[in-house]
C-alpha cells in the first residue's frame, strides 16, 4: 500500500497523522480511509482546492472572491475538526458530508443560478454559523449547518 503524497506522520512512529495539503493534523478515519491508498477518492487532496472537506463553504467563500484561509472556512474548518469529532455521530456526519457535498456543489455548478444560490448560502447559512460559533453556541450552528445541508441535498440530489 503507498501512503498519499500529502501524508506525513508527526511526532514518531506512533505519531499523529498530519496532511500537508490542508496544513493541519487529520483524524485517524481520514488516514486509514484515504492516506494509505494514494489520497483516492481523498476530499482533502481531490478537492477543488485545499478545502479540507468544507465544500459547500468552499464554493460560497470561493464566489465571494474570500481566499481559502479567509476567517469564514478557517472557523468552520476548526469547528469540524474540534467540535463536531466529539459529538457521537459526528465522525459519521463528517464522512457523510464527504460524500454528499461534492455532488451537491455539482449539480449546483451546473444550474444557471449558481451565483444566487451561493450568495444566499453564504448569507443564511456560512455567516450566521461563524456568528454563532463566535458566541459559542456550536449546537445552534451544528443544526444550522446540517439544516442547510439536508435542504440542498433534498433540491439538488433526489
Amino acid at each position: 500500500m503507498g501512503w498519499c503524497d500529502f501524508h506525513e506522520l508527526r511526532g514518531g512512529l506512533f505519531g499523529s497523522d498530519y496532511c500537508l495539503k490542508k496544513n493541519d493534523y487529520i483524524d485517524s478515519t481520514t488516514s486509514k480511509e484515504y492516506c494509505r491508498y494514494d489520497g483516492k477518492g481523498c476530499p482533502i487532496k481531490e478537492g477543488s482546492s485545499s478545502s479540507g472537506g468544507c465544500y459547500l463553504t468552499t464554493a460560497c467563500v470561493e464566489h465571494k472572491g474570500l481566499a481559502d484561509d479567509c476567517f469564514e472556512l478557517s472557523t468552520l474548518r476548526k469547528f469540524r475538526d474540534i467540535y463536531m469529532k466529539e459529538l457521537p455521530s459526528g465522525k459519521e456526519e463528517v464522512q457523510e458530508y464527504y460524500e454528499t457535498a461534492p455532488r451537491i456543489v455539482d449539480a449546483i455548478n451546473s444550474g444557471n443560478d449558481s451565483e444566487s444560490v451561493y450568495e444566499t448560502i453564504y448569507s443564511n447559512v456560512i455567516k450566521p454559523c461563524v456568528e454563532l460559533i463566535q458566541e459559542g453556541k456550536n449546537e445552534e450552528a451544528h443544526v444550522m449547518y446540517k439544516e442547510m445541508v439536508t435542504e440542498l441535498k433534498s433540491k439538488y440530489l433526489l
